[in-house]
């Protein structure tokens, strides 16, 4: 399932758009090409944190780890979230022009952490 989405990404650089928060916590989002076309959706369980720009911003990779695995970069987030979470990571296409994400590791850097994460692929015809 994550070799899925990493291949969405790396291969459409896609906008990512929250459509639903439940109070489940929850979030769907859904991944669009920059046509405008449906690519799926990316739907995240038992969401701790989101930090994204969810409408108008690509993102050209995602990547994931367990808490006890995070790289240097991420290691602040150690000590703060539970072992069984995950970290998603997504890189901006536009590393250039300023936004609102948090730059860490010199580049700015979008992030979810959540218990688990699922994608549903569609089809456009």
């Amino acid at each position: 399932m994550y070799n899925e989405l990493i291949e969405a990404f790396l291969a459409n650089d896609p906008e990512v758009v929250l459509i639903s928060y439940s109070e489940d916590h929850e979030a769907c989002f859904q991944l669009m090409d920059c046509d405008g076309y449906h690519l799926g959706k990316m739907v995240c369980k038992e969401v701790y944190t989101v930090c994204l720009t969810t409408r108008w911003d690509s993102y050209s990779e995602i990547n994931f780890y367990t808490v006890k695995d995070l790289p240097p970069n991420l290691r602040r987030f150690q000590e703060t979230i539970p072992d069984e979470y995950i970290i998603v990571t997504l890189n901006p296409t536009k590393l250039d022009e300023p936004g609102p994400l948090p730059v860490i590791g010199n580049n700015p850097l979008g992030y979810i952490i959540c218990k688990s994460i699922n994608f549903f692929e569609e089809k456009n015809d």
